[in-house]
């Protein structure tokens, strides 16, 4: 979890200024983040396709500019994430179901989530890298972060 970020959002009448409902929502962005690494972790190395040979590369121009995220991707980034948190909200009470019922039954309700968050992200227009690409690159841009509290708060 990234200290700071997503700030408490002011001035919506309370809308998004749960520190709870905030801190829920960094939980499944966080799960989200894990379905993309999940699979290349399971892989044994000989199962790892090997990245593409390139032949000489030239040395790269660092700008320290972030990349920049147009307004349509930051809306697309907030419906998601709303998106998301209302699944946390419906899958909470499948999760306790399904660890008394063991951990295969946990696994299923686990992966179920998290397919269905994936299709929240894909739905809004977003890839789950580009999802946890803006995510990322919050942590660390001010602007950004208020571009995505507003637009978190604009239609509640």
């Amino acid at each position: 979890m990234r200290p700071g970020w997503p700030r408490r959002h002011r001035g919506s009448g309370g809308r998004m200024g749960s520190t709870g409902r905030l801190a829920r929502l960094i939980a499944m962005i966080s799960m989200l983040a894990a379905l993309v690494s999940a699979p290349l972790l399971s892989q044994t190395p000989q199962m790892r396709p090997e990245p593409p040979r390139q032949e000489k590369q030239e040395p790269k121009i660092l700008d320290h500019q972030p990349p920049a995220v147009s307004d349509q991707d930051v809306e697309a980034f907030a419906a998601a994430s709303k998106d998301i948190e209302k699944l946390n909200i419906a899958f909470l009470p499948k999760f306790e179901e399904a660890n008394k019922q063991g951990p295969a039954a946990a696994e299923v309700t686990r992966r179920q989530a998290l397919d269905d968050m994936k299709r929240a992200v894909e739905k809004r227009g977003l890839s789950v890298d580009k999802f946890n690409a803006i995510y990322d690159l919050a942590g660390s841009n001010p602007d950004l972060q208020r571009r995505i509290d507003k637009a978190l708060g604009s239609d509640r």
